[in-house]
């Protein structure tokens, strides 16, 4: 279970670093902090929410691991759809062309 959580963590930080990257370099430099404090704030309340959820769905009766197996589909999915809206001079785009030619 340790294990899995690492790993959760550190696939959550191969995206999540990456996107904040994005935001300090096409955001303008008299609204950088404005803009990373609001994408804290949606972080923050993300992570409420899937506080939650996990609450609730331990008491509903599921195991741990499901629910990381499900908090791992869910990344998966997220990854897939952030990857589609990079643009295509970013990672995005080298993925986008190397799934096209396959």
């Amino acid at each position: 279970m340790l294990v899995d959580l690492l790993l959760l963590a550190a696939c959550g930080g191969i995206y999540s670093v990456p996107l904040y990257v994005i935001i300090q370099e096409r955001s303008a430099p008299g609204r950088r902090a404005r803009m990373v404090a609001a994408n804290n704030v949606v972080n923050a309340l993300a992570m409420a929410a899937a506080a939650g959820l996990t609450a609730a769905l331990a008491l509903a009766g599921i195991a741990p691991a499901r629910v990381l197996l499900g908090a791992a589909f869910t990344n998966l999915a997220v990854a897939a759809w952030i990857v589609r809206l990079m643009p295509d001079n970013t990672g995005g785009g080298l993925l986008r062309r190397l799934h096209h030619r396959a």
